[in-house]
């Protein structure tokens, strides 16, 4: 897949967005480096048909099954965080998992049970230190915002996370 981070963007008093992280290209290929502990992945996956509001109108059943599936231990949650007609996610799998596994099952259960239709595959980016994991934390929180959504990052509520040391909801 593409690879892509954030970075912060540049600070203009005329824009309302000044502090906003925006995306930026990465270069591909397998990471320079050996990778030890969980592998933290930022995934996105978008409906089916772009525009509209499909992930709002099953919001609910969607995040219920995230959070299922986060409690099961099928994955670890940092962040899930819907948007009208896409999602974010930074996730771990267990060892020997694969996140796009996780993630085919998780939109196959949520399109047989709600009717919610996707399209094919994820996007997936492995976060590489805890810098890009801190930037892409806030770059996604603050989606919503960026979008003209929210005011604020605290007024979107289709969203669920974990603390990592804890374990317990954000929430």
């Amino acid at each position: 897949g593409r690879d892509a981070a954030v970075e912060p963007a540049a600070r203009s008093e005329s824009s309302p967005h000044h502090a906003l992280p925006v995306r930026r290209k990465l270069p591909h290929g397998p990471p320079p480096f050996p990778v030890a502990g969980p592998v933290v992945q930022f995934v996105t996956i978008n409906a089916e048909k772009r525009g509209g509001r499909p992930f709002l109108d099953a919001a609910g059943p969607m995040l219920d099954a995230a959070r299922f599936y986060h409690e099961r231990g099928r994955c670890f949650l940092r962040l899930f965080l819907l948007m009208p007609d896409h999602l974010h996610m930074l996730v771990s799998v267990p060892e020997g998992g694969s996140v796009r596994a996780v993630c085919g099952a998780w939109k196959r259960y949520v399109a047989g049970h709600f009717g919610v239709r996707f399209q094919a595959d994820c996007f997936e980016h492995r976060m590489r230190n805890g810098e890009e994991l801190s930037e892409t934390w806030w770059y996604i929180r603050n989606n919503p915002v960026r979008k003209g959504l929210v005011g604020d990052a605290d007024g979107w509520v289709f969203w669920i996370g974990y603390d990592p040391r804890t374990g317990r909801a954000l929430r």
